[in-house]
């Protein structure tokens, strides 16, 4: 899968992000290395506070089919605000720090 985190790895550096998916007990990141990766998980945190009262659609530590099931049943339910909302198409999987209806839609 690749997150918010392997993607900016792979923008800094590529072989940090082939580290990171093949042999991620091999990889060594400094300190402001990992400050700089930790981006993604501040990202999604802050932008829940901008849209509280959300439902979360993650069931485990990562976007997988439970959370797709989850994201499903949130928006069949009517909950307008959901994190981490999980989709799938063909061979990508879709994680968003966010998800709310556009105004003015239903």
């Amino acid at each position: 899968m690749l997150s918010k985190s392997r993607y900016l790895k792979g923008l800094k550096c590529t072989k940090a992000l082939w580290l990171n998916k093949f042999k991620r007990s091999e990889a060594f990141y400094s300190e402001n290395t990992k400050a700089i990766f930790s981006q993604g998980n501040t990202a999604g945190d802050l932008a829940q506070q901008y849209f509280p009262n959300g439902e979360l659609a993650l069931v485990s530590d990562y976007p997988d089919s439970k959370a797709i099931a989850r994201t499903k049943e949130l928006i069949a339910n009517g909950v307008t605000t959901i994190y981490e909302a999980t989709f799938a198409t063909e061979n990508t999987l879709i994680a968003l720090d966010i998800l709310r209806p556009l105004q003015g839609s239903t």
